[in-house]
């Protein structure tokens, strides 16, 4: 989501000069790290509501989805809305710095939203489908032969 965010920022988002914004200072670049907590967040919200849903019968994955979705992207999409919010907040100050981090990272937040809730779940069911069901060996996805596996793994 960051480098989809630049490009709103230099690009897309309008400014009193037309659009974009040219000054981008270091606080927006240590906002990557920033949402790399929020995305892991995210990421973990969903996951443990796909997990919790397995206690639940469900007539197919899509039904599965259509659940885990309407609870998950509920709890992300509160959190999310509050931290833009706090961040576009910086847009009032009189600091130019400040400013361009505030719209940055609000920017980077509804980007992350955003592919959290169209990416992850279509990465998830992937993995559930195809991922989950290769044989495992010491942890790893049958690149280590088979000969090392002992009898009794999972395979």
């Amino acid at each position: 989501s960051f480098f989809l965010t630049l490009l709103i920022y230099r690009f897309l988002w309008p400014n009193s000069d037309g659009y974009g914004y040219d000054y981008f200072t270091l606080f927006c670049g240590l906002a990557m790290f920033v949402i790399l907590g929020i995305g892991a967040d995210d990421i973990f919200v969903y996951w443990d509501t796909w997990k919790a849903s397995e206690k639940h019968p469900h007539d197919s994955s899509a039904h599965r989805l259509s659940h885990v979705y309407g609870h998950a992207v509920t709890a992300m999409l509160v959190t999310s809305v509050t931290t833009v919010i706090s961040f576009f907040s910086n847009l009032s100050s009189a600091f130019i710095g400040v400013q361009t981090f505030g719209l940055f990272a609000g920017l980077l937040v509804c980007t992350n939203f955003v592919y959290v809730c169209t990416f992850f779940p279509a990465a998830v069911l992937f993995y559930e489908k195809y991922v989950e069901q290769m044989s495992f060996c010491f942890g790893l996805f049958d690149f280590v032969p088979r000969l090392l596996c002992k009898k009794g793994e999972k395979k």
